[in-house]
């Protein structure tokens, strides 16, 4: 039953009700997207850490190749052998 141009307390209740749930989703969407975003500029940050290494490391292997020659090195003591070709 209707109360001239007023909706029921139910109805009105029911519309308020799916506001709220609009609005949590959507603030949930977004602490979503800005931990996303963080993610995503770590995840680069790390990639060019990772790139980094990868181009000293050449650049060392280079160093020791052009000092050394071909050799297999045992990192904890340092002591390297020479690569017969």
């Amino acid at each position: 039953m209707t109360t001239g141009n007023r909706l029921l307390k139910e109805e009105l209740s029911e519309i308020l009700a799916l506001q709220d749930r609009d609005v949590t989703a959507t603030r949930e969407l977004g602490v979503i997207d800005l931990e996303r975003a963080k993610l995503d500029s770590k995840r680069a940050q790390i990639l060019g850490f990772v790139a980094e290494t990868e181009n000293r490391r050449s650049e060392l292997r280079s160093t020791l190749v052009e000092k050394y020659g071909n050799i297999q090195i045992n990192p904890e003591t340092g002591i390297f052998t020479k690569i017969e070709e």
